[in-house]
Parts: C-alpha cells; structure tokens; sequence
C-alpha cells in the first residue's frame, strides 16, 4: 500500500509561511522588549550607585561585590545594597 503525499498549494504554503513568520517575529519581540527592559534597568540602578555615592548623606561604597548586586538586580539591587549600608554590612 502506497501513501500519498499531502500536496498543499501555493497559496495555502505561502499563508502557513506567513503565519509562522508572524509568531517568529511576535517572540523575538517580546524577548528583545525584556532584554531592553533589563538592561535599562541595571543601568538606572548603576547610575543611582554613583549619585549615592556623591551624596553628602551617604557614603555607598563602590566596590565589586555592590557593583555586581546592583548590576543583576537593578533598583532592586541598589535598594538591598543600600539596606545592608545602612546596617553596618559592608559589601
């Protein structure tokens, strides 16, 4: 018993086309709008690092390990690291 193949047409080849390139550019999207919201926020909160740091109220210290916690956790990040300043836990 042979099978037979499914023929589609032209038409119907070019919508399912069209269709998986709308899904493919639907998540590229999304994942480059959270890449850009991620990046944007470690660097507002690297930003605000160095203001605090200039700040006659504050005195943050700017070493490795507080750049690398505002670095991946942006506000929030710089909001922990200002936390552990303010109670005596250098970072």
């Amino acid at each position: 018993m042979v099978q037979e193949a499914i023929v589609l047409s032209p038409l119907l080849k070019g919508a399912l086309v069209l269709i998986l390139v709308g899904i493919l550019v639907y998540f590229v999207y999304k994942t480059v709008k959270k890449v850009v919201l991620v990046l944007l926020n470690s660097f507002l909160g690297l930003v605000l690092l160095i203001a605090l740091n200039f700040a006659p109220f504050m005195k943050l210290p700017i070493t490795l390990w507080s750049v690398l916690l505002v670095l991946f956790g942006g506000l929030l990040g710089l909001v922990a690291a200002v936390i552990l300043h303010l109670l005596g836990i250098s970072l």
